[in-house]
C-alpha cells in the first residue's frame, strides 16, 4: 500500500466513523470532524470525534468502535 492508499484508507475509516454517530453529536461538532478529514488533519479528526462522543456519552456501535481503532492503529495511537 502506497502513502496515498493509506490516507484514502484513513480518512475513510474516520468518515465511516463520523457517519455513524453524525445525527447523534452537535452539527457543529460533525462540521468540525468532517472539516479536519477534509483537510487531511486525521489526528485532529480522531481526537476530536473521540473528545465529542466522550462528552456527550454517546453510546458507539461496533462498527464504529471498529473504525476507530483502525483508525488510530494506522496512526500508531
Amino acid at each position: 500500500m502506497d502513502k496515498h492508499d493509506h490516507w484514502r484508507q484513513l480518512a475513510a475509516l474516520l468518515t465511516s466513523a463520523l457517519d455513524a454517530k453524525r445525527n447523534r453529536i452537535p452539527s457543529k461538532d460533525a462540521e468540525i470532524v468532517q472539516y479536519f478529514i477534509d483537510h487531511n488533519e486525521y489526528g485532529l479528526a480522531y481526537e476530536h470525534l473521540n473528545n465529542t462522543i466522550d462528552e456527550e456519552r454517546l453510546l458507539i456501535t461496533e462498527e464504529a468502535k471498529m473504525a476507530m481503532k483502525a483508525a488510530a492503529n494506522f496512526m500508531n495511537l
